[in-house]
């Protein structure tokens, strides 16, 4: 369970405790882990430099499921101070369990990888686990800096009952705020003479769990989002009613940081030596980004979005994305190569930036250099990073583009269902017991070379590229003979691959004549059967894929398969699946090809979507049996 109330989610004044009566009807429901008795959250601009977030909360945590709801970690850094907190641990009853104040709480490092940071956490682990609890909870946190205005999610995680919980914005700033909500009831505004109130409720919300194929919350819970018009961060003041002020503002963070100096490059001018072509120049210079640079995490103050000097990352060679991508792009500034800082929401199922909602809720910076008639983007942290390549941590998503003229939003590469292939010939050849010797041969290509971390495999050392085989496919009854990597081939579209030699005492389960074969076995689809009854929320596909198999069993003399199969063929607006076996003498070959595409589909959809899937999971399953004639 992921806690409630995270990073973004800030903090309260104490207050009395009422204990709210909870209906007994929400305490024996199995649809729920938790149950918010109450929840008020209130947001007060005082200027564009100051504000403050109070909370306080109640929670019923019914069973060992909710534990990590009693958790409580509030953030804070230069600019959020934790000024109070108050929590009460009861019974049902009201006896009390426990109760801490702010001098209780850890202080903890907010990023164990940081060289440099004044992220830190208030943390309180209480280590009580008899169940049902009640925990209250109260905090409050100053802020200085407006850059983030708060995200209010009472409701962010499966199996939690809200029965009352609101938000309140107090404007004393005169200057407005601008919000984009989801699943709540209209906001209700109240325009005083000295403030404006915004103001959001909900009530009897029922707990969700996520559907298969859409983890999106926006479509579960109630949300709002709020950001502001005008800002300041350590003095840099800024506007955010659009994509362009906001890039403008980044352009005063990173004004005058190209400071190379000509005596600093003679190395690189060594490499260019007689390169015209941009492309090639890029190339160049990236690799020696990567052969002589790392990443570290830099958090300090106004630093969190302001890079390095150029000059100074060239000299201590270290530095985190803002300043790796800058640099990068002051040394092919250098050497008459365009390219654009970049900012963007990074991470495999990071949320995608609405366009239409301009804010500052980015994480990671990279670099996008245009060049002729292609778009080259640039991870710029990682030194093993394929040139060109972005992977799930960046692809198809928004991103903001920095040029001279302020901010504007591109899509980042995508990566097609017909790029990102596993490719797997399979060859078993079968005892007439039973045993068998087998080989696998795997090719990962495209997005697909992240799959179960195996790209990491190639600056991994050997016994842990055996444990990650064994480990990560569980193929049942299998011993490890060999295992070896194939090269890497480091392109934007990269590709890689394994060959494995592996023996088993019973790779066939063997009844009288029988023989009983599970041909899915290797495949690895990482689909399953489809149960649902009901569906409400849309199907939601973020990287489409292709998986090739040939699996080939040599199988004993005067075996057959017992009774006939025919080739299946799908072909469906999501994707499609072929699946043909053929028997020539003692050699059985299963020849299957499944794709599924990106994309999101309807709610109306789900019937036809529900039928392809099962389908493909039906005959994955599907054994083969052999007979021995004789």
């Amino acid at each position: 369970m992921k806690r409630l109330f995270s990073l973004l989610v800030y903090i309260f004044l104490a207050i009395p405790v009422v204990w709210a009566q909870v209906p007994d009807e929400f305490l024996k429901e199995s649809t729920s882990n938790a149950i918010v008795v109450s929840s008020h959250e209130e947001f007060i601009i005082e200027s564009a430099e100051q504000s403050v977030i109070k909370k306080t909360y109640e929670l019923v945590l019914k069973n060992k499921y909710a534990g990590d709801l009693k958790e409580v970690w509030l953030y804070y850094d230069q600019f959020r101070k934790v000024t109070q907190a108050e929590v009460l641990i009861t019974d049902l009853t009201g006896k009390e369990i426990a109760k801490f104040k702010l001098k209780d709480f850890d202080d903890r490092a907010a990023w164990s990888s940081d060289i440099a940071s004044d992220s830190r956490w208030k943390a309180l682990s209480p280590s009580f686990s008899s169940y049902p609890m009640k925990i209250n909870v109260s905090y409050e946190i100053e802020k200085s800096g407006s850059l983030h205005y708060p995200i209010w999610k009472p409701q962010d995680e499966e199996k939690l009952r809200i029965m009352s919980a609101d938000f309140k914005v107090i404007d004393r700033s005169g200057k407005g705020i601008r919000f984009h909500e989801f699943n709540v009831p209209p906001v209700k505004t109240d325009k005083g003479s000295e403030e404006t109130i915004y103001q959001w409720e909900v009530k009897n919300i029922a707990p969700y769990e996520f559907e298969s194929f859409n983890r999106d919350i926006e479509y579960y819970a109630p949300i709002v989002y709020t950001a502001p018009n005008n800002f300041k961060m350590e003095g840099y003041a800024g506007e955010m009613s659009s994509w362009k002020s906001l890039g403008e503002w980044i352009q005063q963070l990173n004004k005058n940081k190209n400071d190379l100096e000509p005596h600093q490059l003679t190395e690189l001018d060594a490499l260019l030596t007689g390169v015209k072509d941009d492309l090639e120049k890029t190339r160049i210079i990236y690799d020696y980004l990567q052969k002589n640079t790392r990443y570290v995490s830099i958090q300090l103050g106004i630093g969190g979005w302001q890079p390095f000097s150029a000059a100074y990352v060239h000299e201590k060679k270290y530095g985190d994305c803002k300043a790796l991508s800058f640099y990068m792009k002051s040394l092919l500034e250098h050497y008459g190569v365009k390219s654009h800082y970049t900012l963007i929401k990074a991470g495999r199922y990071a949320h995608d930036v609405n366009t239409e909602f301009p804010n500052a809720h980015f994480n990671h910076a990279i670099l996008t250099v245009p060049i002729s008639k292609d778009t080259i983007f640039l991870e710029c942290t990682s030194q093993t990073s394929p040139f060109g390549y972005m992977g799930t941590f960046t692809s198809n998503r928004n991103a903001l583009l920095i040029t001279d003229d302020g901010g504007k939003l591109i899509r980042t590469r995508k990566y097609e269902t017909s790029e990102n292939v596993q490719s797997t010939k399979t060859v078993i050849e079968l005892t007439k017991e039973g045993a068998a010797n087998i080989s696998v041969q795997r090719i990962f290509k495209g997005l697909e070379v992240e799959n179960k971390g195996f790209y990491r495999l190639y600056d991994a050392v050997s016994k842990d590229r055996d444990h990650w085989l064994l480990d990560k496919y569980r193929w049942d009854g299998v011993s490890l003979t060999s295992f070896e990597l194939m090269e890497f081939d480091e392109k934007s579209v990269p590709k890689g691959g394994f060959i494995a030699e592996l023996t088993a005492e019973k790779e066939a389960r063997k009844m009288g004549k029988r023989l009983f074969l599970n041909p899915g076995k290797y495949i690895s689809a990482g689909i399953k059967k489809m149960t649902e009854e009901e569906r409400s929320k849309p199907i939601s596909i973020r990287y489409g894929y292709t998986q090739v198999d040939t699996i080939i069993y040599a199988v004993p003399e005067n075996h057959r398969i017992e009774g006939s199969s025919s080739p299946v063929l799908l072909e469906t607006a999501y994707g499609t699946y072929r699946k043909e076996i053929i028997q020539n003498q003692q050699k059985i070959t299963v020849l299957r090809k499944f794709a599924l595409k990106d994309g999101v589909y309807p709610t109306e959809a789900i019937d036809e979507f529900k039928a392809f899937i099962n389908t493909v999971v039906k005959n994955d399953r599907r054994q083969i049996v052999l007979v021995n004639k004789t």
